[in-house]
């Protein structure tokens, strides 16, 4: 069920929901009021849904306590967190399993408390991350750390930073993402169809949603395999969502 379908509950479901969530959120409960202003009836509400067992469980166990930790590691008082932020993040956070994306999450709502970072955390950040799989967000962190050289006249937008070739990026993401002894070697023209779907598929989806871009250098920096590089909105992405632990 989604935030905006809060109205069609009764107020006998609501209590409800706000029981369970109260009870199961207690040891968290000043970080709720801290950065989301107590919401605790909006959230159980949110979260009311035949998935709301596994979802509560995730909340508690997993993404309060990451968020928790690394708002303690960062070392800043937090403050409160946009409402049209926190609670389409929490919502889409709920639905996952997976610790890498779980990690990225409770950093992307670390980094919107804290008061120094909350304006760069934008509103499509969630639907970016909500769209990524674990594979594309270890792709994207490889690719960010590669990227480290200043950005020069290759021919991409303005803040983007060159991140390589295909071919290097295809070496990189099987040395980073999906290792696997001589696959890490692999140049893309040996590779197996399973492979280079496997690549394909990550660096499209980091295309599609503006992370990455084809860059058209110019001269000196002209090559002969196009370049891939990072985009400023690719850059401001990452940090928002990496670990500050």
């Amino acid at each position: 069920m989604l935030l905006r379908d809060c109205m069609s509950l009764s107020p006998d479901e609501l209590s409800l929901a706000k029981s369970g969530l109260e009870q199961i959120t207690k040891p968290f409960s000043d970080l709720i009021r801290t950065l989301f202003g107590g919401a605790t009836e909006e959230i159980g509400a949110m979260l009311t849904d035949s998935f709301r067992a596994r979802r509560l469980g995730r909340l508690a166990t997993k993404i309060l306590p990451k968020l928790k930790a690394q708002i303690e590691q960062a070392g800043i008082t937090p403050g409160q967190v946009p409402d049209n932020i926190w609670a389409p993040a929490l919502e889409a956070a709920t639905l996952t399993d997976d610790e890498t994306l779980q990690e990225k999450w409770a950093a992307l709502l670390s980094s919107a408390a804290d008061p120094e970072l909350t304006s760069s955390v934008q509103v499509c950040f969630i639907n970016i991350l909500a769209q990524l799989s674990p594979q594309d967000a270890k792709f994207l962190d490889a690719i960010f750390e590669q990227a480290t050289t200043p950005t020069f006249n290759f021919g991409g937008s303005i803040g983007s930073q060159a991140a390589g070739t295909e071919r290097e990026l295809f070496a990189l993401y099987f040395s980073r993402v999906e290792p696997g002894g001589r696959e890490s070697l692999l140049a893309p023209e040996k590779a197996t169809a399973l492979q280079w779907d496997q690549f394909s598929i990550a660096k499209d989806n980091l295309l599609r949603n503006q992370l990455l871009e084809e860059a058209r250098l110019s001269e000196p920096f002209a090559f002969d395999e196009p370049q891939l590089a990072l985009t400023g909105l690719g850059s401001a992405f990452v940090r928002a969502c990496g670990s500050r632990r």
